[in-house]
Order: structure tokens, then sequence, then C-alpha cells
């Protein structure tokens, strides 16, 4: 009974926050996953969070094949860890290992497909398209990669078990 209450409200949020954001729910295409990733990684509001979460949770769930490819290349390139970022805040601990040198390497070391998943997981239904996402690359990793020529790293994979696993 509480889960489906709490299902409820977060609909409710989700379609309070799809109102707040006016038609730019609506322009989104499965082509521009990206576009909306980005986006909901930059809201702040609960509401349009949660709206933004949705319809990535709906985009992806109406991808071909070929799109959730694209969609888990962007995983592996567009939202993985600035190698860069890394190495400067590794050198800064290295050189002085204070406590916000240490905590500034591990803020660069999180990948921002780390704080997408949890973003995604609090739209209605969130979970359930983290566990499919994670079933989609993982039955399909193969074939992706043959059908598609592409090299894609189990890295993105591994986020959406551990994330799986921390619930």
């Amino acid at each position: 009974m509480k889960s489906l209450w709490l299902e409820r409200v977060r609909d409710s949020v989700a379609n309070r926050g799809r109102e707040l954001l006016g038609s730019r729910g609506n322009a989104w295409s499965a082509a521009n996953i990206e576009k909306l990733c980005v986006a909901l990684l930059s809201e702040k509001g609960e509401a349009s969070g949660t709206a933004l979460a949705r319809e990535v949770v709906f985009h992806y769930e109406s991808m071909t094949e070929s799109e959730k490819v694209t969609f888990f290349r962007l995983l592996n390139t567009r939202f993985a860890p600035d190698e860069q970022a890394i190495l400067r805040a590794a050198e800064r601990y290295r050189d002085s290992p204070e406590p916000e040198h240490y905590l500034a390497l591990r803020k660069a070391t999180e990948p921002a497909r780390q704080k997408l998943f949890r973003r995604i997981n609090i739209a209605p239904n969130g979970t359930q398209a983290i566990v499919a996402m994670r079933a989609d690359f993982e039955s399909n990793h193969e074939a992706f990669v043959h059908r598609n020529k592409v090299n894609l790293s189990r890295r993105p994979q591994k986020k959406l078990k551990s994330i799986k696993e921390s619930w």
C-alpha cells in the first residue's frame, strides 16, 4: 500500500514537472536522447527533474536496437569521467593529501552516467527502467557489438549493476 501511494506521489510530481516544462518535454525524440540526458543532469527542481527522468524512460522504452546502441555509446563517452580532471585531481592529492583534495579526486572519478542513473531512478518506474537497461545491455552486448561494429565498454553495465545492488 505504501509503495502504491509513493508511486502516485511520484507520478503527480512528474506530471506537475511536465506542466512546468511546457512543450519542452514533448519536443524530444529518441534521436535527441543526449540533450534530454544533459537537461536531466542540469535540472535542479524536483518536479521538472522527475518529469525529465520520466521522459528519458519513455524515450528509452521506445528506442530501436540501433538507437539503444547510440545510447550505450553515449554512456561510454559523453557521460564518462573526464580523464584530464582525474589526473589533475590525483596530482593535487599526491602533492598534498588533504581531505579536500581527496574529495575533489573522488568527485572527478564519478562518471556523469552515475548521476544520470540516480536521476532516472526518481522517475515513476525508473527502477524498472534501469533494470531493463542493464538487461538490454547485458543480453544484447555481443549482438550490439557484432551488428554495429562498435566497441561498447562494459563500464555502463557495471554502473547499472552497482546501482541495482545498492537498492
